[in-house]
């Protein structure tokens, strides 16, 4: 039998005991022997638990940062802000997962990233052809594949205004003339386009062989899938297009100017004609008008 004292003191060990270990899973590592150690050893406990919360705070937000990114990512309505959004986020995911050794979240933006890395290149790429685009001729390269070399003599007849037009050309040798707009093209110029982009499909001009030419004829589905696939292209088709039909507007302009001024100096005769013969009294001999 133990005494009243023995009981008393056993009791204290473990009361002792239980609140040592209450203070273990309060303060992790550190609470281990805390009571024993030193003041300069409780100081450092406590600025490595400081850093270590900071830490977690830190990664924390590093969470919340990749996460908002994803979101703003999916918002972008433009593909350059996007790819430069996407990539930022899959840079902060690498980042969040590899601290937490979220291995699958690490992979998966480790793949991303150099996918994001080339679209925006490739999307740079583009917008600096486009702008090139501006200034320089139709690339054809894109249709190189659908060439069909033609040869044809002097005063062929390639098409006529009014007739369905299911290709374009592109001339390797030789002048065509475009006889109702008075316009000429030579080597590296393409023509034909316009009637592809109409919706009757219609010519809007007679092609005539100023030369023995040779050309490369492009049909209708190839110069459809190269505008679709490629933007340089598609953009320096509007453009050639655009410029072409002003030409066309403009000369038909000069035309109409030219026949009112005609038509002005055909009535002014026609006036001083009618004066002279009243005059004269020839009334006889005073021309029919025309209209």
């Amino acid at each position: 039998m133990l005494s009243l004292e023995a009981a008393r003191e056993m009791q204290q060990r473990s009361i002792r005991c239980e609140s040592r270990s209450r203070f273990s899973q309060v303060y992790g590592k550190y609470g281990t022997g805390f009571l024993q150690r030193r003041p300069e050893d409780i100081g450092s406990a406590e600025r490595a638990n400081r850093e270590t919360i900071m830490s977690d705070i830190i990664i924390e937000s590093l969470g919340y940062l990749a996460s908002t990114l994803v979101f703003a990512a999916f918002y972008m309505k433009t593909m350059t802000p996007l790819r430069c959004v996407a990539i930022l986020s899959n840079v902060a995911f690498v980042s969040y997962g590899g601290w937490l050794e979220l291995w699958p979240i690490v992979i998966l933006h480790s793949l991303m990233l150099p996918l994001n890395t080339i679209r925006l290149i490739r999307i740079r790429q583009m917008l600096k052809e486009i702008r090139a685009a501006r200034t320089q001729t139709v690339d054809v390269s894109t249709l190189a594949r659908s060439f069909e070399l033609v040869k044809y003599r002097q005063g062929t007849v390639l098409f006529r205004k009014g007739d369905i037009g299911d290709c374009a050309y592109y001339v390797a040798k030789g002048k065509v003339e475009l006889s109702e707009v008075s316009a000429r093209c030579s080597i590296g110029d393409l023509f034909g386009e316009i009637a592809i982009f109409s919706s009757a499909h219609v010519r809007t001009a007679s092609a005539i062989c100023a030369t023995d030419v040779e050309l490369y004829r492009i049909d209708e589905h190839a110069i459809v899938v190269a505008f679709h696939q490629s933007a340089p292209f598609a953009f320096s088709i509007l453009r050639l297009v655009t410029t072409r039909l002003l030409e066309n507007i403009t000369k038909l302009e000069l035309t109409s100017d030219q026949n009112q001024q005609e038509f002005k100096l055909s009535e002014t005769d026609y006036l001083a004609s009618v004066v002279a013969a009243k005059t004269l009294g020839l009334v006889a001999a005073i021309p029919p008008r025309h209209s």
